[in-house]
């Protein structure tokens, strides 16, 4: 049977993969996809400064609500604006194919780290006790597999190591600033 702590990272991290959706979108239109995920910011401070009010509005409140960890009940958690800021800002600046590639890495194996590191996340890496090197393996496998969707495997290699490095940062949900910023940056150099 599977433990609370995992149920709600596994439903915290589904909201994570939905950051897939800008990456078709930016294929479609850089414009559309910056203006819906510019709007997300508004939604999801008013959705908190709700809950705190005690408004209850059916549907999307208690979900989100569901999906923090039990530290994160009282305060408001900015995790999810830093990866809307950091998706936002790589779409803005960078190449479709180095955006693109850094969606895939803070969408998909941020999600596939945080997992693993939850079911079986034994050894903590020493400047980040919050991650696991069983964490780290997933997030670098994984964010090698999605990037080589866009770069060649050598490039692949570096953009995962890059990632994997960016998300051990020890500062608190920064990662999900960080890791779209700092992948797409250096997929766009590696695209000359």
């Amino acid at each position: 049977m599977m433990n609370i702590r995992l149920k709600t990272e596994i439903k915290r991290k589904l909201i994570h993969i939905l950051g897939l959706v800008f990456v078709p979108l930016l294929y479609y239109s850089q414009e559309v996809a910056l203006i819906l995920c510019g709007g997300l910011i508004p939604i999801y401070w008013i959705e908190e400064y709700l809950f705190r009010q005690e408004f209850k509005l059916k549907g999307m409140i208690p979900f989100f609500q569901q999906c923090k960890r039990p530290y994160e009940k009282d305060v408001f958690v900015f995790d999810p604006i830093y990866m809307v800021v950091g998706v936002f800002f790589a779409m803005l600046f960078y190449p479709v194919p180095a955006a693109a590639c850094a969606i895939f890495q803070v969408s998909l194996a941020d999600a596939g780290a945080a997992i693993m590191g939850v079911a079986c996340g034994r050894t903590k890496i020493p400047w980040n006790p919050r991650k696991s090197w069983q964490g780290s393996g997933a997030f670098f496998i994984i964010a090698f597999l999605v990037s080589l969707l866009f770069f060649d495997w050598n490039n692949s290699l570096l953009l995962a190591l890059v990632g994997t490095l960016l998300e051990q940062t020890p500062f608190k949900g920064i990662d999900n600033l960080v890791v779209p910023l700092g992948v797409g940056g250096v997929g766009m150099l590696l695209m000359g």
